[in-house]
């Protein structure tokens, strides 16, 4: 597979897994014990200063926050009863499914980018009626272990070592199409294999707060939305579930994942960090000045 004599240990085996038999359990895909060397292209975003970090976690500054529920209470008494259980059905079928939940009545306006007339002007902003409700959603390790496994996600295993002996001394002159390498840094190639919780210590996962990526994360957590049931009637073809039906009957008013923080800033690239890769992205492709560069897709 690689002619790295430094790669790690590996077997080569030639195994009919089609049917994912259960001799694939005992197939070692290569052995990563984790190293300070480890280069892993999920954890991007630490190259950043964040300076909106704290809007993305819960209180606690740990937990990610991977998606947003809304709902503001009815003012028809019956109705908000009626509402009220559907969300707390709701709520206690995601976390049956794993999801960690954190409520909070005043959020800052920046955090989800809603300018509407029920905030505040001024720093922050926050609902005026205080009738606005969010909920706070974050998917733990095992359940993103759990869906990574079920949707068949590709997962790195090592860097790729392969040379392209068809690349051309042309294509190593920069032009001015090419995007800075030096603030914009080319991401590894990675040689992939369907995700494993069995086989979890053969990926390379030197953080397990960024092996997956945000993208990833609120998939995964969005999956679990889908089918959540908030009214069991018995029988399973009639129950009513999902997080489309809660917005549709109004139990929700929005549902949505976050950005990564602003993508402007004061200072240039040139004299201070990135605050995130949405600013990363902005300043180097996405600005109307930078029409002509080349599309960092990797990174987008």
């Amino acid at each position: 597979v690689t002619n790295n004599p430094e790669a790690p240990e590996q077997v080569n085996l030639q195994v009919n897994d089609e049917e994912n038999g259960e001799c694939s359990d005992e197939i070692v895909l290569l052995d990563n014990s984790p190293t300070p060397s480890v280069r892993i292209h999920q954890s991007i975003s630490c190259m950043f200063y964040l300076q909106d970090d704290a809007i993305l976690f819960f209180e606690d500054g740990v937990r990610r926050i991977d998606f947003v529920l809304v709902y503001k209470k009815d003012s028809n008494p019956e109705d908000e009863a009626k509402k009220q259980k559907w969300r707390r059905n709701f709520q206690a079928s995601i976390q049956k499914e794993g999801l960690q939940l954190e409520e909070a009545e005043r959020v800052p306006r920046k955090m989800f980018y809603i300018p509407t007339a029920d905030y505040l002007p001024g720093e922050g902003g926050y609902s005026k009626d205080q009738t606005t409700y969010y909920i706070k959603v974050h998917a733990t390790w095992d359940v993103l272990t759990r869906y990574a496994e079920i949707m068949n996600f590709k997962m790195p295993l090592a860097e790729n070592d392969l040379i392209n002996k068809l690349t051309s001394c042309w294509s190593k002159c920069p032009t001015p199409f090419d995007y800075d390498s030096t603030i914009l840094p080319e991401i590894p190639d990675y040689f992939t294999a369907s995700f494993s919780r069995s086989r979890e210590h053969q990926f390379i996962i030197q953080d397990k707060d960024t092996f997956f990526t945000p993208a990833q994360r609120s998939l995964i957590t969005h999956q679990i939305l889908s089918r959540a049931v908030f009214e069991d009637v018995g029988d399973p073809s009639k129950n009513k579930f999902g997080i489309k039906k809660m917005l549709s009957i109004g139990a929700y008013s929005a549902a949505y994942p976050l950005h990564e923080g602003e993508y402007t800033s004061e200072h240039s690239l040139l004299t201070r960090a990135a605050r995130n890769q949405r600013h990363l992205l902005y300043e180097t492709w996405a600005r109307p000045k930078a029409w002509y560069k080349f599309q960092p897709l990797d990174h987008i």
